[in-house]
């Protein structure tokens, strides 16, 4: 058989296929329109319109959100505990990686239990927060202390104490897993030519984890949110000032049925997201 009779077999053979696979996929795709692109169209449409008569306001939607206290109060809350935990998960479980990589035996051989914290549901794990964290609880005996954690200002460092917990695990995997797609050839290379670990991890590894630099960031950004679960099981709709998510704001006015608040802080909500993804992905591309 000629070179070009078997490319053109190859290529049928392919496009067989992909008829196929579009078979497979049209059942995800119609679901993805039906339960996410359709109501997300909806939402857009009711930050623009007043939910009582449905009349078109404009902007006057996202002007009284903007305006609301307790709007600008979670925002601040969310956007700090965010702007502590992501980067210090990310730095702290990719330290851990980094030494994990050179470890060999049983140790190597245990990565599931990196993820257990995430097979464990939330609401057994409240429980066990609550008697952690409570004032006569067991944080408190081994400290010798009678700190109200979670109705006081040290309720946020619990919120990311927790989230570190529970996605610590499974951070450290995805690095390990960028870690061993650099070829070992570079690394032992640069250290016959004298390079000092801390400067093949600097000018070595961490250009190389770029791309596995966005994906730890956008689940960390992703799993951040997952922290209301948790968040509403320890402290209820109205946590400490120092607790009050977005998440609680949300659900408070899904409540209260005021869903042209909620559909106006979406807006502002997304705008948000994507302010801090684009920067990083031009930085992976880089």
């Amino acid at each position: 058989m000629s070179s070009y009779k078997m490319a053109g077999h190859v290529y049928m053979k392919f496009k067989k296929n992909i008829k196929w696979i579009n078979i497979f996929i049209l059942p995800s795709l119609v679901g993805i329109i039906l339960f996410y692109v359709f109501p997300f169209l909806k939402i857009l449409g009711n930050a623009f319109i007043r939910n009582s008569d449905e009349v078109f306001v404009g902007f006057s939607n996202i002007r009284v959100v903007m305006q609301n206290k307790a709007f600008m109060l979670a925002s601040g809350n969310t956007g700090m505990y965010m702007l502590v935990s992501i980067p210090l998960l990310m730095s702290v479980s990719l330290l851990f990686a980094k030494l994990l990589w050179k470890v060999t035996g049983w140790i190597k051989n245990i990565k599931f239990l990196y993820v257990m914290p995430l097979a464990i549901p939330a609401a057994s794990l409240s429980i066990y927060w609550q008697f952690f964290f409570h004032q006569s609880g067991i944080l408190n005996f081994l400290i010798k202390d009678d700190i109200e954690w979670l109705h006081s200002g040290y309720g946020f460092w619990v919120f990311v104490f927790i989230f570190i917990w529970k996605n610590f695990g499974y951070t450290v995997i995805l690095w390990l897993g960028g870690i061993s797609k650099i070829p070992v050839a570079i690394l032992e290379a640069a250290r016959t030519d004298g390079a000092s670990e801390w400067m093949i991890f600097v000018r070595i590894i961490l250009p190389n984890l770029k791309q596995t630099m966005l994906i730890v960031y956008i689940l960390s950004l992703i799993n951040s949110f997952k922290i209301f679960r948790e968040a509403y099981a320890l402290a209820g709709d109205y946590p400490h000032e120092s607790m009050y998510l977005l998440q609680h704001l949300f659900n408070n006015w899904f409540r209260d049925f005021e869903l042209d608040k909620m559909a106006g802080a979406t807006i502002l909500y997304l705008s948000a997201l994507l302010l801090i993804l684009f920067p990083m992905q031009r930085f992976s591309n880089h």
